[in-house]
């Protein structure tokens, strides 16, 4: 069938390899939260006293510092446009909650206030409670690793900038390479989690495969029978290679059988 229509748009798979269109909120809030930077400053330039007193703030603390404000502000906003914008209630409220926490921070860190230990626990929080939510089966998609990298690299800088010796300088290392490591395997582990018993059209693929898009629904009645016919038929017709001798006989390559899950091959 031409309709016009890209062959691939017909096809939903993992939301690991894109970004879902309930998540252009976030992109927005991103791109509101340099415009609102650039305001600050141009009010800053004109004599205006709050923003003033701002940019006199930001530009006081080391450098390192201003990337943590960055860092926290971005994954904030990303954060509420994704909570916002996302299917699962509970999921949403949680990362509004740690968006809150990591705008305290923020906060926090503009106003000369103590911020090492919340920013740290908020951190090493959030990344943790991405990961459990992967393993139990929320797919993170291409804005969600985003964040959790940007997070990463917020941890980066807090434990970076930490006041310590060698021991700690490799505790930070260690932690935030894991941060990374853990980050991407529960991309992965969350994208193969919720497209286990995803067969059916509507559902969660697994990585690396393509289902015809579209939503679930009961059978018609016509549907269940053909399906059952064809279940029946299949059955008997297989029942045969029961006896992998006789599969032998009819070309299957029995050979490569291991185990109780395999494909004999047959050219013919």
């Amino acid at each position: 069938m031409n309709d016009g229509t890209n062959l691939l748009d017909r096809y939903i798979g993992s939301p690991l390899y894109g970004m879902s269109p309930d998540h252009g909120l976030a992109i927005l809030l991103v791109i509101g939260l340099g415009i609102a930077a650039l305001l600050v400053r141009w009010f800053a330039g004109r004599g205006g006293e709050r923003s003033g007193a701002l940019m006199v703030r930001y530009s006081s603390i080391p450098s390192l510092h201003r990337l943590l404000v960055w860092t926290l502000g971005i994954a904030a906003a990303l954060n509420v446009g994704m909570g916002i914008g996302g299917p699962n209630p509970a999921v949403g409220a949680w990362l509004l909650g740690i968006a809150a926490a990591e705008t305290a921070v923020l906060v926090r860190l503009l106003t000369a206030r103590t911020w090492r230990r919340i920013a740290t626990i908020t951190l090493v929080v959030a990344l943790t409670v991405n990961l459990g939510l992967s393993v139990a089966g929320f797919t993170v998609g291409q804005l969600g690793m985003i964040a959790a990298l940007i997070q990463a690299t917020g941890l980066a800088v807090v434990l970076r900038t930490a006041q310590g010796g060698k021991l700690l300088r490799v505790v930070a290392s260690v932690t935030v390479i894991g941060a990374i490591g853990f980050t991407t395997l529960a991309g992965w582990g969350g994208a193969v989690v919720a497209g286990f018993g995803g067969e059916n059209i509507g559902e969660t693929p697994l990585p690396g495969v393509l289902l015809p898009a579209g939503t679930n629904r009961p059978p018609t009645v016509e549907e269940q029978r053909l399906a059952d016919e064809f279940h029946r038929e299949t059955v008997a017709a297989i029942a045969r290679y029961e006896d992998v001798d006789l599969a032998a006989a009819d070309g299957y390559n029995v050979g490569s059988i291991v185990g109780s899950e395999y494909h004999a091959e047959n050219e013919a």
